[in-house]
């Protein structure tokens, strides 16, 4: 993720927003320009020669998007990106230049995990799957936060306070699961394969970057997981750090204490002009998430499988924009984000 200085013609001199990530040649994230903060979803491959194509795609609703314009370009050994963008029916043309800036934002490294344990290492039994992809961070606008916020991105992210490196928290994080994996007790292998179903599980886990700006980060980690039973779980969590201290960035710290019950309106208000409504326990157990994620121009408050509804519902968010919710922000966030 980094923000630049987007040029378009030479002309035209826009500040925006990436987070690009490339895995196995597929490339895919979102940009947003610094008057509108309004995320743009960007989905492509790289090709030879370090060339790319990228298709950008706009929001319409929950269930639909449109294609809106195509990236194809080069990765530049001097860490920039250039190239032409077209509009969607290509009847428009313009050409780009993208250069890393990271004044007041993060930059990572993306790592990558996948693989399968035998239960017991031992081929004729259920396995373990196991397919993460992690960030870390490997530069912070100052320099003394960065330990910081490593340290607190390894107890987030990887469950693990002490890890001295990022591959130390990877391998430690792994043999955790494995060992959990394998912590079944004195069940015989004959046990095992006569309901085999029951035994394996797996675990899909990736953390990627919401926003990244203002000397604020917001992670999310997203995830699946299947250990037997009828049907697997997801999770959807954020995490958001002073990138000028390093530390974690919490609930308090945004919305005053005495504005929830205010807040709380705003979000069943929400829920019940949504079909959500439908499937909630009740309207008297929502409670205000601190699950939440921020960005350039909103808050979103996220909700999980079961915690207001049943599975069969799925996972609810609520997007409140700061203009709406302003009053009820700590004047310390505002500041940082710029809110009037």
């Amino acid at each position: 993720f980094f923000c630049c200085d987007f040029q378009l013609f030479n002309l035209f001199l826009f500040r925006n927003c990436w987070d690009m990530q490339i895995n196995y040649g597929k490339i895919y994230g979102t940009y947003y320009y610094d008057k509108v903060g309004i995320p743009i979803y960007l989905s492509g491959e790289v090709l030879e020669n370090s060339n790319f194509t990228i298709s950008e795609n706009s929001v319409i609703s929950e269930q639909e998007s449109k294609v809106t314009g195509y990236f194809n370009g080069t990765f530049n050994e001097n860490r920039s990106i250039t190239g032409k963008w077209t509009n969607a029916d290509k009847s428009k043309e313009m050409t780009f230049e993208l250069k890393e800036n990271y004044l007041h934002s993060a930059s990572f490294k993306y790592y990558s995990v996948s693989d399968s344990f035998y239960l017991r290492n031992n081929p004729k039994l259920p396995s373990l799957y196991l397919d993460y992809i992690y960030i870390y961070p490997s530069t912070t606008p100052i320099r003394a936060a960065l330990l910081q916020i490593r340290k607190n991105f390894s107890k987030d992210v990887f469950g693990i306070e002490d890890c001295n490196t990022v591959n130390d928290c990877i391998e430690r994080s792994v043999k955790i699961e494995v060992e959990s994996f394998n912590d079944i007790g004195d069940v015989s292998d004959e046990e095992i394969m006569e309901n085999p179903y029951s035994y394996a599980s797996q675990i899909e886990a990736s953390c990627g970057v919401y926003f990244n700006d203002n000397d604020i980060l917001t992670i999310y980690e997203s995830g699946y997981y299947y250990t037997g039973g009828v049907h697997g779980s997801s999770y959807f969590e954020f995490s958001i750090y002073d990138l000028k201290t390093g530390n974690r960035i919490l609930f308090e710290d945004i919305v005053l204490p005495e504005k929830e019950q205010d807040l709380l309106q705003l979000i069943i208000a929400d829920i019940e002009n949504s079909d959500y409504i439908d499937f909630i326990y009740s309207i008297d157990e929502v409670f205000v998430s601190n699950n939440i994620g921020v960005n350039k121009n909103s808050i979103s408050f996220y909700y999980n499988e079961y915690e207001i509804a049943p599975y069969v519902a799925g996972p609810y968010e609520v997007v409140l924009k700061y203009s709406e919710i302003k009053d009820f922000l700590a004047p310390e966030f505002k500041e940082k984000m710029g809110i009037e």
